[in-house]
């Protein structure tokens, strides 16, 4: 395999190298394609192009297999970095602020489209592949709310959990939930969007309730 970086990959050929095969087929080599290609562009580019994916995510990813998406999702929001570029920019930007948009518009076009409603905190066993990114989104995302403060783009990020929890769906309503149940400090930024979202929708799954609850006090692991 030729293997070669390319530094001006068109967004066409990233997201192909993205999601079009399975990650781990490539040795930890990540994005690479079947012809031994990888693209390693300016972190602002990347970002621009996750951005453009997340906006049409309920077309574009449906194109991929969900296996395929799970992986590159998980890589993207963990271990890749490309996320931490938005520290880097003020959280107004609009580089900040259509990339963490982007970020609902993935929970609600395309986790809610094709996730299965089960609850990961219980274990309950679903049909779709990408159940446990959905649910661990904010595990793997690289951002600690609250460690230094309640800074600007804390409070964007608490603004795309507070929209996920708009969302008809359990699991992606749990992810939220899951998310808001790690912040530590301060732990009032977290208590009033639980609360709200408690006295909006009394008739949630009771399981779910409970969760929610749990994260409330700050419960969850």
């Amino acid at each position: 395999m030729n293997d070669q970086r390319l530094t001006n990959c068109t967004y066409e050929f990233w997201l192909d190298t993205w999601f079009a095969t399975a990650q781990s087929d490539h040795a930890g080599m990540w994005p690479h394609n079947a012809a031994g290609y990888w693209c390693e562009l300016p972190p602002e580019v990347e970002l621009a192009y996750v951005t453009r994916t997340f906006q049409t995510s309920g077309s574009t990813l449906a194109t991929f297999r969900d296996e395929h998406v799970a992986e590159a999702l998980w890589e993207l929001a963990g271990s890749s970095g490309v996320f931490h570029v938005l520290a880097q920019f003020p959280a107004d930007s609009a580089l900040v602020t259509n990339c963490l948009e982007s970020i609902v518009t993935l929970f609600r076009d395309y986790f809610a489209a094709r996730c299965s409603p089960a609850l990961g905190h219980l274990d309950e066993v679903g049909d779709s592949a990408l159940d446990r990114v959905c649910y661990m989104w904010w595990d793997i995302f690289p951002f600690a709310i609250g460690m230094n403060g309640l800074t600007a783009l804390d409070r964007a990020l608490l603004d795309v959990m507070k929209q996920q929890l708009t969302i008809d769906h359990d699991a992606v309503r749990e992810s939220a939930l899951h998310g808001l149940g790690h912040i530590v400090s301060p732990r009032e930024s977290a208590v009033q969007i639980i609360d709200a979202f408690l006295d909006s929708h009394p008739r949630i799954r009771p399981e779910l309730r409970q969760y929610a609850l749990d994260a409330r006090a700050g419960g969850i692991t």
